[in-house]
């Protein structure tokens, strides 16, 4: 939620990518193998948010959605397949798509 809310209100027109690490709860304590995001294939359309086949997980996607956020009312296709998404980055997904309804008429995600 938070990571969302900076990348959207923050000027990150140069920024190529963003790299995050996550620290894991519960019995597998410890630091998680860290997650890029590359921008530059996300502002190659605003129609568009892909991510197919990169194992960015919750805060992977939470960075993709806060990045995409200011244009997201003109998303058109959402592909997130193979990405390690779980509930928190559905939750993040779900604000984006919630926050605009007429967003997304395409949205391929694993079931």
């Amino acid at each position: 939620g938070d990571l969302a809310e900076v990348l959207a209100t923050a000027g990150h027109a140069s920024a190529e990518s963003v790299s995050a690490e996550a620290v894991a709860t519960g019995s597998g304590a410890g630091l998680m193998p860290p997650v890029l995001v590359e921008l530059t294939p996300l502002r190659l359309s605003c129609q568009e948010l892909v991510l197919n086949r990169q194992k960015v997980g919750d805060i992977g996607c939470a960075v993709a959605c806060g990045f995409v956020r200011p244009w997201a009312g003109r998303l058109i296709a959402v592909r997130l397949l193979e990405c390690n998404i779980g509930d928190a980055g559905a939750c993040e997904l779900a604000r984006l798509l919630l926050g605009n309804p007429e967003a997304a008429r395409d949205l391929s995600a694993p079931a």
